[in-house]
């Protein structure tokens, strides 16, 4: 996670695009003002400190943030990917009801990921 966002940050992941010094402060200014649900201790912080995110803070952009924020941000082909990321993150994660289907994989599946 937290490499990917290096690549858009600082243009460092060859098939990604580097995000323009105002989207930049834009999705750092959503990130700061995003209010969080009360478990989540720590407060997300701007892009311009990713170098020093912590787990918890990549797992809250993961977990609540990420889909809604990079929605029309990233090409397409990008976005579909991340939201396969998200989905099986979230699968084997959650491993009681969703156990079963893990070996299935994903590839293909978007009807499940529509949104």
């Amino acid at each position: 996670m937290k490499r990917l966002l290096e690549g858009y940050v600082d243009g460092n992941l060859t098939p990604v695009q580097k995000w323009t010094v105002e989207e930049q402060k834009e999705i750092s200014d959503i990130l700061v003002r995003t209010s969080l649900p009360v478990e989540i201790h720590r407060v997300m912080r701007s892009l311009k400190y990713l170098k020093y995110w912590k787990g918890s803070e990549l797992r809250t952009f993961l977990n609540h943030i990420s889909i809604p924020l990079l929605r029309g941000r990233i090409h397409d082909n990008e976005y579909r990917h991340f939201r396969l990321l998200y989905v099986g993150e979230t699968m084997y994660k959650h491993s009681g009801p969703f156990q079963p289907y893990l070996p299935i994989p994903l590839k293909g599946n978007y009807n499940l990921l529509k949104g």
